[in-house]
This record gives C-alpha cells, sequence and structure tokens, in this order.
C-alpha cells in the first residue's frame, strides 16, 4: 500500500451526526494524527481499539489526534452509525469517527485514492505535524499474540514520540511573524 504519486493524503467525510470531517479540519492543523481505517465488525479492530482510546487519552495534549474512518457492512448510515456508536462506547472513544463506506477492501481504497489499496482492515496511517505520511500499518496483532503484540504498541508508540518531538510547521511560525511585523 503506498501514496499518490504527489505524497498527499486527502478525505473527508461525515461524522456519526452526518456532519462533514476532512483531514485538512483547523483541528487537526499541525497535529500528529493517526488515521485509523476499520469496521466494528472486524475483530482485530476490536483489539486495537482499546490501545487507540490509550493513546489518544495519553498524547492528546502534546498534539496528537485519532481519526477514525469507519467502513460498516451494510452501507446503511443510520444503522451503521448506530454500530460505529456502540462501538465507540464500548471503547470509550473520544476521538472523531466518520462514516466512510463499506467493509469491501477494493471498495474502501476507492474512498482514499491517496492509496493504492487497503490490504485489510485495520489499516493505521500516521501523519506527521506538517501532514506527511510516516507510516502505514495494515492488519493489527492483538494482545493474543504476546511478544508481536509488545513489538508492535513499542514500535508505533515510539514513532508517535518521535514525531511529537519535532516541530509544528514553519508556516504557523512565519504567519505569527508576518502577523507581528503588520502590526
Amino acid at each position: 500500500m503506498g501514496l499518490g504519486s504527489d505524497g498527499s493524503f486527502d478525505f473527508a467525510f461525515p461524522n456519526l451526526d452526518g456532519e462533514e470531517v476532512s483531514i485538512h479540519d483547523p483541528r487537526f492543523d499541525g497535529k500528529v494524527v493517526v488515521v485509523n481505517i476499520f469496521g466494528s465488525w472486524c475483530p482485530n479492530c476490536n483489539d486495537e481499539a482499546p490501545l487507540l482510546a490509550k493513546w489518544h487519552e495519553r498524547y492528546r495534549d502534546q498534539g496528537f489526534e485519532i481519526i477514525g474512518l469507519a467502513y460498516e457492512l451494510t452501507g446503511d448510515e443510520e444503522r451503521d452509525a448506530r454500530q460505529v456508536r456502540r462501538f465507540a462506547d464500548r471503547y470509550n472513544l473520544e476521538y472523531p469517527l466518520l462514516l466512510a463506506g463499506i467493509s469491501d477492501k477494493s471498495e474502501a481504497s476507492k474512498t482514499l485514492p491517496a492509496l493504492s489499496s487497503i490490504l485489510a482492515f485495520p489499516t493505521t496511517v500516521i501523519l506527521d505535524r506538517s501532514g506527511t505520511v510516516r507510516s502505514i500499518h495494515s492488519g493489527f496483532s492483538g494482545p493474543g499474540t504476546g511478544e508481536h503484540y509488545e513489538r508492535l504498541v513499542e514500535k508505533m508508540e515510539g514513532l508517535i514520540e518521535e514525531l511529537l518531538e519535532e516541530p509544528a510547521p514553519e508556516e504557523d511560525s512565519a504567519d505569527a511573524t508576518n502577523g507581528a511585523a503588520a502590526s
């Protein structure tokens, strides 16, 4: 799985209340963002959700966000939204969950043209503060896999912490400097 030739990763989907949310919304500007491609029906996604909730709680005050892109079974927005709400409640997820499409991998791939394909549910895409994709991980080795889970968590947390230490994009400080000079 890879990105489009221009390296961009772009999307906008409705949240569970029908309001469009985009990766370009101000909420995500200058933050490290994990985009989690999941389905409430997916056993590995259910294994991964508690870890994502923990990361969101641990890192959000440091400039970290998660966006969940739900690919559900029916394509019926009301029914799918109910399923995803139950999923969010079960794992106490406090980050935005968006209805991105149906669970068919080839159909799901069409909704994210910057990715060459979606190979597995879940797929975790990690963006740095400038919005550049720094990691794409297909699948999830849950807690039942023992040391495989521990290594995966260590690797992903290490990357998140490394990215959080990087400075925010230059544009933000340049805008502030230009604004001060104009005063």
